[in-house]
C-alpha cells in the first residue's frame, strides 16, 4: 500500500516493520519484523492479508502445541521453507518446520 492513510487521511503510508503481539487464552505469542504498513503521521498499521494469515498460522499452532510464550522472526512461508532448519525453542515445543526460523 502506498499513498494516504485511510485513516487520518494526511499521512503518507510507507513499508516498515513491527513486532506483533498476541493474547489468546493465557498464551502470549509475539512475532518479530512482520512486514507492514504505516502511516508516518497516526502510526496506523496496515497488514496484508497473506501476512494475516501467516500470522493466525503461528499463532494457532502455537496454541495446538501447547505453548504459554513464543517470540519469533516473521518469516514467510516461501522463506522458511527454503531456510536451513535449525531446531530452536519452538521446535522443542513442536513448532512445524514450516513456520521456524
Amino acid at each position: 500500500m502506498s499513498g494516504n492513510c485511510h485513516f487520518c487521511e494526511i499521512g503518507d503510508v510507507k513499508p516498515g516493520t513491527v513486532t506483533m503481539p498476541s493474547h489468546r487464552n493465557g498464551m502470549v505469542v509475539v512475532v518479530k519484523n512482520v512486514p507492514v504498513d504505516t502511516c508516518a503521521n497516526c502510526g496506523e498499521v496496515y497488514i496484508s492479508h497473506e501476512i494475516g494469515v501467516q500470522l493466525d498460522a503461528i499463532v494457532k499452532n502455537a496454541e495446538q502445541d501447547g505453548v504459554e510464550l513464543l517470540v519469533r522472526k516473521y518469516l514467510s512461508v516461501k522463506a522458511a521453507a527454503a531456510a536451513p532448519f535449525e531446531p530452536n525453542a519452538a521446535a522443542i515445543v513442536g513448532q512445524s518446520a514450516a513456520i521456524l526460523e
